[in-house]
């Protein structure tokens, strides 16, 4: 779990491809300290938090489309440190960069083993 934010209501344009959802729970928001915060850009509805578009359904944090020639990959997460330390997370973005530029995703995980796990960024081929 990280303190990550999630787009309610996100509209996909027709030919767009899910990869990756997560359920946006009405109930983490009520015990959220303080939601929304400062930072946020939330207009929440005279209605209250119920009422944003989305809310209690599977939301999409990562997807993939294709227009023309070109190739867009779209991740709605990152915004939290914890979340960008996340090998899962660090993978999926690199693969999806890959994709969007090449058409093709030749990377593997990251090796993260020994002092590799000391590096910034685990693509990187060495340290020092």
């Amino acid at each position: 779990m990280t303190g990550d934010d999630i787009l309610t209501g996100v509209e996909l344009l027709d030919g767009a491809q899910v990869l990756l959802t997560t359920f946006d729970d009405l109930e983490s928001y009520e015990r959220a300290p303080m939601w929304p915060k400062s930072h946020y850009p939330v207009a929440i509805p005279p209605e209250g938090i119920t009422a944003l578009p989305g809310m209690n359904t599977d939301q999409p944090i990562a997807w993939i489309n294709e227009y023309g020639a070109g190739r867009s990959f779209t991740i709605t997460i990152g915004h939290d440190i914890d979340t960008f330390r996340r090998i899962e997370f660090i993978q999926m973005f690199a693969r999806g960069v890959e994709w969007a530029a090449t058409g093709e995703v030749a990377l593997e995980g990251p090796d993260r083993r020994g002092e590799r796990r000391f590096l910034p960024w685990p693509y990187y081929a060495h340290a020092g």
